[in-house]
């Protein structure tokens, strides 16, 4: 027998390594095994969520840590240099009377980033989880912060802020005068101008909140020059000449025998308006601005929204009370470029005969989704849900727009498959159409702000479509804590939803398979309203659990801004909110015995104290403090404290 000493040696070099392999997989297994148990409820080591380290920290102390970062970067403003000037844009809001229209400009939605951050290295195999845990404390990757803006809202306070460096091009225009019907027509030069680049300065604004950093941005002044010249101008003074001696125009719309509109634009509205544009192709045309009077009278008396037939349920039977109507909107930019023709044709090189004919509206027209006939064959024969808030010591303006909010809701019908945005339901928001104001802090101004009380309404609509089992697609809480919100079963807040238009809204899809009507009531002796979803019940049963409060904190110590906008010695105050993080669940039983459950987090950030004191202007320095030989403003007039009824329960301690 022959021993091959040489293969004999591999094989025991294979094994040796085979086994090492083995041992050494092991020891990395069990060492992982034990990492992850050692920080089984805890952010592994180099776990970052934009620029806060959270190692070792628990998933709630990590939440609130970020969230206490993120409310502290709202309270304390956006900071913008133009040009060697640093100002401060206020980020937020506040309400002296109406909590509701209490807002920031800015949501940093910290949740989803902490839970992903929280989640790294805890799911996949166990090799996959192994290499993400050692990736995070190798390369200590930060998970930055969803960020919404209010754009036009931030974009309306940098041109106020810096109303002094924002003076754009001016394109030529006229100064048009008529002496004893005779039109004599001056073209006033354009000039260059300069102005900042709003937009990449709020993309980098976004990129620096989503690392809940508070740096400087900085913009860049653009320069600008007219893009239509004098002399372009100069060769319209004829056009104009004889376009005013053939005014006024009429503009006509019949949409029946029974109905008819007529408008007239005359020589002065026109000579008042009239100016140059430059077209697609390069020309340069007559125009008159989108927003012409005459425009707008016509949109006020033409435009109606479609409407749905509306009922009323009566001893469990639909009584109609408001029948279907037809909506129909003025198409503006087609009639703009009408009336443009037809002053194109009062050109010398023009191939056009002007016409004397009226101006035929351009209107489009809406049918409404379910018609008055349609009534019998809707199936509402029962009540699928109802939902309750407490709206009580409102003051009467907020009671005024609840119930106005709560008239264009009443009766509405909610179609099969349907998503209902409350926001457009209760639009417009203006005086004109019903809503009245309140007034709210912005930096160091007071300003009146329309739509108070309408988050009671999506309130009381969110617990009502809970209640109904039906599925929520948008849903944002208030940014405060404020007890007309707090749930009526337990006293805690939670279960509140907010709207502001354009943003947030409440949003929900009736995905049943019958039409849902609401009916709304308002009980003014126990201070209470009521929405109840009328319809046809697919067996699903729809409630959530009481909201709990997982933590409390501080609003902390009071702030006090100085103004000129206020007569000295007058103080105008917003009482503390102190802040909170909260939770319930949703749950919606299905007829096969199905359990659907949907958590809803909430975070409350905590509001200080806040008052605007009138001081004069030489009691300021450039910065707008308040100089330091100047003291305390005395109260030169009363001083006016705005009540809050977020106070009218004793603040939680922590």
């Amino acid at each position: 027998m022959t021993i091959n000493l040489k293969e004999n040696r591999t094989q025991r070099l294979v094994a040796i390594g085979v086994l090492g392999g083995l041992l050494t997989v092991s020891v990395l297994v069990i060492a992982g095994i034990s990492y992850a148990y050692a920080y089984h409820n805890r952010f592994f080591p180099g776990s970052i969520v934009a620029t806060i380290p959270l190692s070792g920290l628990s998933y709630d102390a990590g939440l609130i840590a970020v969230n206490t970062r993120a409310d502290a970067l709202i309270q304390e403003g956006a900071f913008i240099t133009i040009n060697g000037s640093t100002r401060s844009i206020p980020l937020q809001i506040i309400a002296q009377d109406d909590p509701d229209l209490s807002r920031d400009l800015v949501n940093l939605n910290v949740a989803p980033a902490v839970q992903e951050a929280f989640n790294r290295g805890r799911t996949g195999n166990l090799f996959v989880r192994a290499w993400n845990m050692v990736a995070i404390g190798l390369t200590r990757p930060s998970m930055p912060i969803h960020v919404e803006t209010n754009r036009e809202a931030i974009k309306a306070s940098l041109l106020e802020t810096f109303d002094d460096y924002y003076n754009p091009a001016q394109e030529p225009s006229f100064n048009i005068t008529s002496i004893e019907d005779v039109w004599e027509i001056q073209v006033i030069e354009g000039h260059t101008g300069r102005s900042f680049d709003i937009d990449n300065a709020i993309e980098a604004f976004i990129s620096m909140m989503s690392q809940l950093n508070n740096n400087e941005v900085s913009i860049a002044l653009v320069e600008e020059t007219p893009t239509i010249t004098t002399k372009q101008a100069e060769a319209h003074r004829d056009q104009i000449k004889a376009v005013l001696a053939a005014a006024p125009f009429t503009f006509l719309y019949e949409p029946s025998r029974f109905e008819s509109f007529s408008y007239m634009l005359q020589a002065e509205e026109l000579a008042e308006h009239i100016q140059l544009e430059r077209t697609s192709d390069d020309s340069v045309q007559l125009s008159v601005p989108i927003a012409l009077p005459l425009f707008t009278l016509m949109e006020e008396e033409i435009n109606i929204d479609a409407r749905n037939a509306r009922f009323e349920m009566s001893h469990d039977r639909v009584q109609e009370f408001t029948p279907s109507i037809e909506g129909r909107a003025v198409d503006t930019e087609a009639v703009k470029a009408s009336l443009l023709e037809r002053l194109s044709a009062y050109t010398n090189v023009s191939s056009l005969t002007p016409s004397t004919e009226p101006i035929l509206l351009t209107v489009e027209r809406t049918e409404a989704d379910i018609t008055t006939e349609e009534v019998n064959d809707l199936g509402i024969n029962e009540i699928i849900g109802v939902g309750v808030s407490d709206f009580r010591n409102s003051p009467a303006n907020r009671i005024a727009n609840i119930r106005h909010g709560m008239s264009k809701l009443n009766g509405l019908l909610i179609a099969p498959g349907e998503e209902l945005s409350l926001v457009d339901k209760l639009r417009p928001f203006t005086l004109t159409d019903g809503y009245l104001p309140e007034l709210v802090i912005k930096g160091n101004e007071i300003i009146p702000e329309i739509g108070g009380g309408l988050c009671q309404i999506g309130t009381t609509m969110f617990r009502t479509v809970m209640n109904s089992g039906l599925k929520v697609t948008s849903r944002r809480n208030h940014g405060l804590v404020v007890s007309y919100y707090n749930d009526l079963t337990n006293g805690n807040p939670g279960t509140d939803a907010t709207i502001y238009d354009p943003n947030p809204d409440f949003k929900f899809i009736n995905d049943t398979d019958h039409h849902i009507l609401l009916n709304t009531e308002m009980d003014m002796t126990a201070g209470k309203i009521y929405f109840t979803f009328w319809g046809t019940s697919d067996g699903r049963k729809g409630y959530y659990s009481p909201p709990v409060v997982l933590n409390w904190s501080s609003a902390g110590p009071a702030v006090t801004t100085y103004t000129t906008t206020l007569a000295p010695g007058v103080k105008r105050c917003q009482s503390a909110h102190p802040g909170a993080n909260t939770t319930f669940n949703y749950y919606v039983e299905r007829p096969d015995g199905t359990l659907e459950t949907i958590t809803y987090d909430s975070h409350y950030r905590s509001l200080p104290a806040s008052c605007l004191v009138g001081v004069t202007a030489d009691q300021l320095d450039e910065n707008g403090d308040l100089l330091p030989t100047t003291g305390e403003p005395s109260s030169e007039s009363p001083v006016v404290e705005a009540e809050d009824p977020t106070t009218e329960e004793p603040l939680p301690v922590e």
